[in-house]
């Protein structure tokens, strides 16, 4: 079991159904605490099953625009020692999409971190096949193949 230092979300049915920066990560799981369910779409289910070493998970089925998830979260209302650290906390599958969610702010475009990384490699991507393409190729004869370029693939028709 490992804490989580990003924030995730879990969506079903283009709608956010649970987000946290305090995720628990079980077995590639991420369990999400109690507090932060939109408790509106969750409902009780009456499956429940057996996991040896975390015991008996109770589940609950999504309810979102009019369509149901059944048994789509699950949870352990009383753990075993060993999985006492997620007692109460909720897991998800069955079609629910756990992601991490993006960054604040990320939403703008000149916030996005790397795009002013990604702006010079392109930038230098660019001169370089101009640079290329303007000099001919020193120590090897050029048999009329076509350069190109690594990366992109573009040619400089020689």
């Amino acid at each position: 079991m490992s804490s989580s230092p990003a924030t995730y979300r879990a969506t079903w049915n283009g709608v956010v159904v649970a987000e946290s920066d305090r995720t628990i990560r079980v077995e590639g799981n991420q369990y999400f605490p109690p507090e932060s369910l939109d408790r509106s779409l969750f409902h009780n289910s009456d499956l429940t099953s057996v996991c040896p070493w975390k015991g008996t998970a109770r589940y609950y089925s999504l309810e979102v625009g009019g369509k149901t998830n059944p048994d789509a979260a699950w949870y352990y209302p009383s753990p075993s020692a060993a999985a006492n650290q997620i007692q109460g906390y909720v897991a998800f599958w069955n079609g629910v999409r756990v992601t991490k969610a993006p960054a604040p702010n990320a939403d703008s475009e000149t916030n996005r971190p790397g795009l002013f990384a990604r702006w010079m490699r392109r930038l230098t991507h660019d001169r370089r096949a101009a640079s290329q393409a303007a000099s001919p190729k020193k120590g090897r004869a050029d048999h009329g193949r076509t350069s190109r370029c690594h990366r992109c693939g573009n040619g400089s028709g020689r």
